[in-house]
């Protein structure tokens, strides 16, 4: 009597194998437009109007970036004065009407050098040395893979990368702040959203803030690459 073999057949559900953080990063930079399109740029110029949530009159955003490390961002309210935040390559500071200048230090100081590198979307496995994948989470009904980044300060930052486009939809950042009731950790999520394409590099253009109970959102109308851009933007001021 022979041997009948019967082989079952099932049918498997295909999987997604999870992606390492360089797959992550690498898909990121390919979606914002490539290593080479971005390295290409020098400067960009930022104009838009700002919306504090909850509240009728809307104010204007500027900010200027240039490489490899200078940033300046301007927010200007009717009636309310302007408050500049900037950095030259090496201080980090801040003026406010109500408060003049003052230097920003410990982690406000090393996260602005953090977000004022120019080309902080080709470098944040230089930025973060300690990038881990956290899993998936859903921002806004896009599933996004979270990337957490240590930069050796005590802050922290979670990155949210859309698993269909690989762009950048959300950013964290986790820090100690001083309170009346001594330092308290706080955390500001930040939505990038409407991404067009500037020169060959898509850049969000509907940027929206969160911190605590406060909601800003920024919509840009223009955003100029590779213009010139003078460097007293970005010095201190005297006061």
């Amino acid at each position: 009597m022979g041997l009948l073999v019967f082989v079952a057949c099932s049918t498997f559900e295909a999987q997604t194998p999870t992606p390492t953080v360089n797959d992550i990063l690498t898909k990121y930079v390919a979606a914002l437009g490539g290593r080479g399109a971005i390295s290409k740029l020098t400067s960009r110029v930022s104009k838009g109007t700002l919306q504090i949530v909850g509240v009728e009159e809307w104010g204007t955003a500027e900010s200027y970036a240039k490489a490899p490390n200078k940033y300046c961002s301007i927010i200007t309210f009717p009636g309310g004065g302007e408050v500049r935040r900037g950095f030259d390559g090496h201080t980090a500071w801040l003026q406010r009407p109500d408060a003049g200048v003052s230097d920003l230090t410990g982690q406000d100081l090393s996260s602005m050098q953090r977000s004022s590198n120019f080309y902080q979307s080709i470098e944040l496995d230089k930025l973060y040395p300690k990038l881990t994948l956290k899993g998936q989470e859903t921002v806004a009904a896009y599933p996004a893979y979270v990337l957490e980044g240590d930069p050796g300060d005590g802050s922290l930052r979670r990155m949210y990368f859309d698993i269909s486009s690989g762009l950048m939809i959300r950013t964290d950042e986790e820090m100690n702040a001083q309170t009346d009731n001594g330092i308290t950790r706080i955390t500001s999520q930040t939505f990038l959203e409407d991404y067009r394409e500037v020169e060959g590099v898509k850049q969000p253009f509907s940027i929206r803030q969160i911190n605590g109970a406060l909601t800003v959102i920024i919509h840009l109308t223009e955003v100029r690459v590779n213009q010139p851009v003078d460097d007293a933007l970005f010095a201190k001021p005297a006061k």
